[in-house]
């Protein structure tokens, strides 16, 4: 992904966890930054780390891409940034991201309409409003999904299907962007150590610490896929097995296997 200027790189959900480490990854490779995220000290936070890392542009937005004012809040500053700085805008990575753990029948509708207005429309949407300015600069769009995208996830249904829209809608755009010089990416972790298991009510999972991997391997990982072009990216061993093995029984069968394992609905 080569261009005439300095890249500028759009990162949602960037005040930690992933979205973190892949900006600070960026900005040791000197890449000028526009960080989304909600909570505002956070993001200052990361954004301060990311010019002591090295990016020569960082711009920190406090927004809530779940929404559509959001979402059209981030593309109008991404472009903004982009002709104010001279930066190109070369890579979208659409990593904010939202769980909840808990029986679909139990779960408050809230939570249920936020999982899908994150981790669907706001990724579809972000990616409609900024692929113009990708593709002309031959760059990338790198979207986070999950390993729980290879099966349904009893226990955390709605969580599951959005990853799965994720990792689908990303595998599409990258055959859609064939011949562009743009490409696109699908990382798909496994448990990380960033306290989302916690955060979404997800408790103890029983497999987690055999797939866990850290969040700066994740991302190095995502960073490497993306610039191979790689369709999608699964970091870990364990994790990359467990895709595998996912793509062969039937679906309900897998989903019967994703309830023993993750320990869901005891």
């Amino acid at each position: 992904m080569t261009t005439s200027a300095a890249p500028l790189t759009v990162i949602t959900g960037a005040s930690s966890g992933i979205g973190r480490e892949l900006a600070l990854i960026a900005a040791r490779r000197g890449d000028a930054l526009l960080l989304i995220a909600r909570g505002s000290e956070a993001l200052e936070r990361t954004a301060g780390e990311t010019r002591d890392a090295g990016s020569p542009h960082v711009v920190a937005l406090s927004a809530d891409v779940a929404t559509i004012a959001g979402v059209h809040a981030v593309a109008d500053r991404a472009r903004e940034v982009a002709e104010q700085s001279g930066h190109v805008l070369t890579t979208l990575v659409n990593n904010a991201g939202y769980g909840s753990a808990g029986a679909i029948a139990e779960m408050d509708e809230a939570v249920v309409t936020n999982m899908i207005e994150l981790n669907c429309r706001s990724v579809a949407l972000l990616t409609r409003l900024l692929l113009e300015d990708v593709i002309a600069a031959r760059g990338g769009v790198l979207t986070v999904a999950s390993t729980a995208a290879f099966q349904p996830g009893p226990g955390m249904a709605v969580y599951s299907a959005s990853k799965a829209f994720a990792l689908s809608f990303s595998v599409a755009l990258r055959e859609e962007l064939r011949g562009t010089g743009a490409h696109a990416t699908g990382l798909c972790p496994g448990p990380v150590p960033t306290g989302f298991q916690q955060r979404a009510g997800m408790g103890d999972m029983r497999m987690a610490k055999i797939a866990e991997q850290p969040a700066t391997h994740v991302a190095e990982a995502a960073w490497r896929g993306l610039a191979a072009n790689r369709a999608v990216v699964v970091p870990g061993a364990a994790n990359k097995l467990g895709a595998l093995g996912a793509r062969f029984p039937p679906i309900a069968l897998t989903a019967r296997m994703a309830r023993l394992a993750l320990g869901a609905l005891d």
